[in-house]
């Protein structure tokens, strides 16, 4: 089940992102819980598990997703696919015409899921992330 990111989410949040290379602090995920601006953020539980989130933000005419992560374990059973497909509808719901993202040149996982999804390549950010690896920016028009 998809429902809206909300504070009380933080700790199970901060658990699954830990076994990223790219781990987010307490601090970021409530300052994303605090800031109801422009939010289109999501976590995706079952039975009453929280087993993945998507945080995206509106910005003009166009959605970016900041991040998206599963839980190791539960990871290539469609959950990103239907968070992706959720943030998709409710975009086309507020009129969005455009998500956009950056995704690490390395990681084929996600960039095959995004290709999947429609989005294309429409730009690289030469060592974006802790000033090594390039960023490949990616958009999906709706």
């Amino acid at each position: 089940m998809i429902s809206k990111f909300h504070i009380k989410h933080i700790e199970d949040l901060h658990k699954i992102k830990s076994d990223d290379e790219d781990v987010w602090s307490k601090e970021q995920f409530h300052s994303y819980a605090m800031s109801s601006s422009g939010s289109m953020s999501y976590i995706y539980s079952l039975n009453m598990e929280v087993l993945g989130y998507l945080m995206s933000q509106v910005v003009l005419d166009e959605i970016h997703i900041h991040d998206i992560v599963v839980s190791k374990k539960f990871r290539n059973k469609g959950i990103g696919t239907t968070m992706i497909r959720y943030l998709i509808e409710s975009a086309k719901r507020v009129n969005k015409n455009k998500i956009c993202l950056e995704v690490n040149a390395r990681n084929t996982i996600a960039k095959k899921l995004y290709n999947k999804m429609g989005f294309m390549e429409s730009g690289i950010r030469n060592k974006y992330y802790n000033n090594v690896d390039n960023a490949i920016l990616m958009d999906l028009q709706i």
